[in-house]
């Protein structure tokens, strides 16, 4: 009887663990998937494109872009204040150190020494926070939170840092994804989630700023 009991309730179990949806992704890129929603701020926002970062020939790194609705446009991404989310998961055992190398080379791209002074505090700041992470290896993901006039980083699902306030330099971080000088032209197109062989999409604010809110 008592066995016939635990064969019924396993049974069930395996049925029920069978039929239960499993958890699956809005999309892929490179094997790694992303979630179509997630929460920034009390805000739940959407997927709006996945990228990926090359360098010359080797993959280093993915990315998803998250927004409150769907922005094709580089400008309108910026200009909106929403919150938006930049989750990235490495691909090789690329060092936290040339990530920033990078994100720092597209910022300087995007803006002249004048903004760029203006905001040089909360550069220092993010620098600070990515060189604090230490050591990374493939399948290490970096999540940054851009939301309520601050911007926050996380390593593996833990905060790093505090979080660094200024709407000029979320926008200024912005730009260097998806700026007219971005950090990598194909993660640029896949962000926004336009066709990455399409270059003439539309741009953020260039050089100099344009277009740039004063704190």
């Amino acid at each position: 009887m008592r066995v016939g009991f635990i064969a019924l309730a396993v049974a069930t179990c395996l049925s029920l663990w069978a039929a239960a949806p499993a958890r699956g992704f809005a999309a892929e890129i490179e094997g790694v998937g992303f979630d179509d929603r997630v929460e920034v701020g009390g805000v739940p926002l959407a997927l709006n494109g996945l990228g990926l970062r090359e360098v010359y020939i080797v993959k280093t790194w993915v990315a998803a872009l998250y927004a409150p609705s769907p922005m094709r446009s580089a400008q309108a991404l910026i200009a909106d204040p929403g919150p938006r989310r930049l989750a990235i998961t490495l691909l090789a055992d690329v060092s936290i150190d040339r990530i920033a190398r990078g994100i720092l080379d597209a910022l300087r791209a995007n803006h002249d020494p004048i903004l760029l002074a203006s905001i040089d505090a909360q550069i220092q700041a993010f620098v600070a926070a990515l060189r604090a992470i230490g050591p990374t290896q493939k399948g290490d993901t970096l999540v940054l939170d851009l939301a309520g006039g601050s911007t926050r980083v996380s390593f593996n699902g833990m905060a790093v840092g505090e979080p660094i306030a200024g709407l000029l330099f979320r926008d200024a971080l912005l730009r260097a994804f998806v700026g007219e000088q971005p950090i990598d032209a194909g993660l640029r197109q896949g962000l926004l989630g336009l066709p990455v062989q399409e270059q003439g999409g539309a741009a953020g604010a260039g050089p100099g700023g344009a277009g740039a809110r004063a704190d």
